[in-house]
């Protein structure tokens, strides 16, 4: 199963972050994320690390323009797209792209005290942006509303969905809910951020909390069937 850690701010967490099983690392290119680095930094910091790392670059509704040359300066070698980017933009691209799709009904936090806002999202099986019209993409992913926020939602959604591509689960994952969230998405990969921040600092990770989390996710692979 992939798992894909997120939010990466340096070289130092990159390289431990795959010492203990990342296949993927997330860097975010969203100026308004509390992880966002710049182009520079972020060309510095995969120019420290092996060549072999799997580089994603998490882009919001960005010009095409924009994202190919950012990736090909950084050197990623996977594209997600975390907006309302239509089909055929993320159709568009040479490299690999994971589509984020944002699920409604977060149940952590004040969830209790949801607005009528919080019962739409991307999985409206009629809006022209819903997973099954994503066809020309490597995987979709599944986040909560407050995608990075640590937020969860609720997983038996995704049953109503065709599964048309690899399912990648974000939000609100950690050691502790793991062995339910797979035996409920069966997902193909995961997504960490927020969950493996260190308490002092949310831009550097936690390695103690990376190696409990895939320590709890081998653990129910290797008993169930659904990895």
């Amino acid at each position: 199963m992939e798992v894909k850690i997120c939010g990466i701010t340096n070289a130092e967490d990159a390289r431990n972050s795959v010492a203990l099983g990342a296949t993927m690392l997330g860097i975010v290119f969203a100026k308004g994320s509390a992880r966002y680095l710049p182009v520079a930094r972020a060309r510095e910091l995969v120019s420290e690390c092996p060549r072999s790392f799997c580089f994603v670059g998490v882009f919001v509704d960005e010009e095409a323009s924009h994202i190919r040359e950012v990736a090909t300066r950084v050197g990623l070698k996977k594209i997600q797209l975390h907006g309302v980017e239509s089909p055929s933009f993320c159709g568009s691209f040479s490299l690999p792209v994971i589509k984020a799709f944002r699920v409604a009904n977060a149940s952590s936090n004040s969830s209790s005290n949801a607005s009528e806002n919080d019962s739409c999202d991307d999985l409206g099986q009629e809006a022209d942006r819903a997973p099954r019209f994503y066809t020309r993409v490597e995987s979709h992913l599944f986040d909560s509303k407050s995608g990075g926020s640590g937020s969860s939602f609720d997983w038996q959604r995704l049953n109503l969905l065709d599964r048309i591509k690899p399912w990648i689960l974000a939000g609100g994952l950690k050691a502790e809910n793991i062995a339910r969230a797979v035996s409920i998405v069966r997902p193909d990969g995961v997504d960490l951020s927020s969950s493996v921040a260190r308490d002092d600092d949310i831009r550097r990770k936690d390695y103690t909390k990376i190696e409990t989390f895939i320590r709890a996710l081998r653990t129910e692979c290797a008993r169930s069937t659904t990895c």
